[in-house]
């Protein structure tokens, strides 16, 4: 199990100029060490945060007797879920004061909206957390008993075993009996693929529930997955949810929007543990979408969309169920297809965009969309 390392008259500093949330820099002190933030990635942990030296913190700005260090804070619902809470085990463990500030670093860029966000009470809720207890660390905080857990699971890496059972101990509302399709339709600028709306009809038709997560809780996300057989999901922040849902014997299908290899690290490795079996359906391909990366010069591929053989993907879902699910006529396929690409590319604002960046994203798409055959 992980551990909590104490610190007596500790001066916490906001993070550094220059820290994104992509790469945060903490001030060097005698507890920063135990403030770097962890990710499993190419095979072993690497760090996103680093060390550096520099002018003593300013003036105190707050002082608290007892406070507990949570980490990083994501404005992402995924990251909140698969990152953000993992120092926060003794607050359910009963190893730390049930009243004590959880002190976070917010991502310098998105400090404002990490406020306002409303999914943070409903999952901190989920964990018997009082939201009222997070601070954000936006100007030295002295804390003259700090507490340090070690982070109990990396993005990309399984937990122990023991660490998902305690999730399981949460009690939930029952739910049905069910199997359940995980939805990202209404998400198709931001991360879904072409004609998933026919996947909706056709698993409805065939008896399963489908669901669109971000219009539901988590307490009710876990009733449905831990009642469910079988879950297939669209490659998305919701299959985090599973990582604190305790044990699950449904047998998990994620169709991917990105690279088998980007699913299998982010979310397979972490949910594996947890379900009874795991399965990826790979796409055809993943397509460029319409936003851009200004930092990395390039399309944000966070956001894209895919192109999956949707009359494959019923097929191997009507296998693991058996039940029948009629092939859809490949004219009403590419209908789809077709009515998806027009709104990937009209339905965007453009606005924040030169005409230079969206000829380069247009190109893009077009070559793939060519080399496809999508148009036939």
């Amino acid at each position: 199990m992980p551990t909590i390392t104490h610190f007596k008259d500790a001066v916490v500093s906001p993070l550094l100029p220059g820290s994104t949330k992509h790469r945060m820099f903490i001030q060097k002190s005698d507890f920063s060490e135990q403030m770097m933030h962890w990710r499993y990635s190419n095979g072993k942990p690497q760090t996103c945060t680093e060390q550096v030296e520099g002018e003593p913190p300013g003036d105190v700005g707050r002082t608290l007797d007892d406070a507990i260090y949570g980490g990083l804070i994501w404005h992402n619902y995924g990251h909140f879920l698969a990152e953000t809470i993992h120092r926060l085990w003794p607050c359910w463990t009963g190893q730390a004061s049930s009243d004590a500030p959880i002190l976070f670093h917010p991502t310098a860029d998105r400090f404002e909206s990490i406020l306002k966000n409303k999914y943070y009470g409903d999952i901190l809720g989920y964990l018997s957390i009082d939201a009222s207890r997070i601070t954000l660390i936006d100007q030295p905080i002295l804390c003259k008993n700090l507490a340090i857990p070690e982070q109990a699971k990396l993005l990309g890496h399984p937990a122990d075993a023991s660490y998902y059972e305690q999730f399981g101990a949460i009690p939930v509302e029952a739910s049905e009996k069910s199997r359940i399709y995980v939805s990202r339709g209404r998400h198709l600028l931001n991360g879904s693929y072409l004609g998933e709306r026919i996947i909706e009809e056709k698993l409805a038709e065939a008896g399963f529930r489908v669901i669109y997560p971000e219009h539901l809780g988590i307490k009710q996300l876990v009733a449905m997955y831990r009642a469910a057989d079988l879950i297939v999901f669209s490659e998305g922040s919701a299959i985090h949810v599973l990582e604190v849902a305790g044990k699950i014997s449904a047998h998990v299908m994620i169709i991917a929007r990105r690279s088998d290899t980007f699913t299998k690290t982010n979310f397979l490795n972490a949910i594996v543990p947890v379900c009874r079996s795991v399965e990826l359906l790979s796409n055809r391909a993943t397509l460029t979408p319409m936003k851009w990366d200004p930092r990395k010069q390039q399309p944000t591929n966070s956001l894209a969309s895919a192109y999956v053989d949707l009359n494959a993907m019923l097929k191997i879902i009507a296998e693991r169920c058996a039940v029948d699910i009629p092939e859809v006529p490949e004219h009403i396929v590419k209908a789809e297809i077709h009515r998806d690409l027009l709104k990937t590319i009209f339905s965007v604002n453009y606005e924040h965009l030169s005409d230079e960046t969206i000829g380069k994203l247009i190109r893009k798409l077009q070559k793939q969309v060519l080399d496809l055959s999508l148009l036939d």
